[in-house]
């Protein structure tokens, strides 16, 4: 098992280093922190934290949930993720594998933006770990799933594109739209918006909390359900190829006979 998901994680690595667009992405949230926190003037406290909210959630989409669609899907294209399933990877493998990196680039995000920036995050260092990085997980699994719903990259990036817009700028809007702060308060990202606006005050007993739970459940058994309905798609058809074999080798079976007699 853990060979191959060493050999799926070291696939990954490859293809991070080999895109320079990846590479891009990886980049764009910290040259952003390094931008905010030299070159403008922020000010402190509240306005800290919104900067430090905006650059976290551009690390979520750009250096972990982006860069995964576009992989998968590009594997998809290329048959490579039929590949390895035929090869014995299964769901949980894959799964894991395809999370290690997107977690890891969440885990330093969260670590050196803070610093970027000077907010002091141990103030309230549990719930900035938690809050953060169980939205991160969300936002992962979703675009996990709509790489492996995407047959083609473009396709890919098509699908993910709304929904970076929605995850990076309807927080903005939800104090001023009472309709926009109703769908963020049920979303992935309704904790961690609560979270930013007071994290002194947030409250683990918050609805957004279990929410953002209740998403990162359902979004798990969806990448499973995609994982094993292509496989079992792909099962049925060799099952199928392999019967229709049996027969026509039966019928020449058959007509031998018969043409022997």
């Amino acid at each position: 098992m853990m060979k191959k998901i060493k050999a799926i994680i070291w696939l990954r690595l490859q293809q991070y280093v080999v895109s320079k667009v990846t590479l891009i992405q990886l980049a764009i949230p910290f040259v952003m922190a390094y931008i905010f926190d030299n070159f403008i003037e922020t000010g402190e406290g509240e306005t800290n934290q919104m900067i430090l909210s905006m650059c976290l959630t551009m690390a979520f989409l750009f250096t972990a949930a982006q860069p995964l669609t576009t992989t998968i899907a590009e594997e998809k294209e290329k048959n490579n993720l039929k590949s390895m399933q035929l090869a014995g990877v299964s769901e949980k493998e894959y799964l894991v594998a395809s999370l290690f990196f997107p977690l890891v680039f969440t885990a330093l995000s969260m670590i050196i933006l803070p610093l970027l920036l000077q907010v002091p995050v141990t103030n309230y260092l549990l719930p900035y770990t938690v809050v953060g990085f169980l939205t991160a997980v969300a936002i992962i699994l979703i675009h996990l799933a709509l790489g492996l719903y995407s047959q083609t990259q473009a396709q890919a990036q098509a699908l993910s594109f709304p929904l970076l817009m929605i995850i990076q700028f309807f927080p903005m809007f939800a104090e001023t739209n009472e309709t926009i702060a109703n769908i963020v308060d049920y979303s992935m990202i309704g904790s961690y918006t609560s979270f930013f606006e007071d994290p002194l005050r947030y409250s683990w007993q918050s609805s957004t909390f279990y929410f953002l739970l209740a998403w990162i459940a359902l979004l798990l058994i969806a990448n499973v359900l995609l994982l094993q309905g292509k496989t079992d798609k792909r099962k049925r058809t060799f099952t199928i190829l392999y019967r229709l074999k049996k027969l026509v080798t039966s019928y020449e079976r058959t007509i031998k006979e018969k043409g022997g007699i």
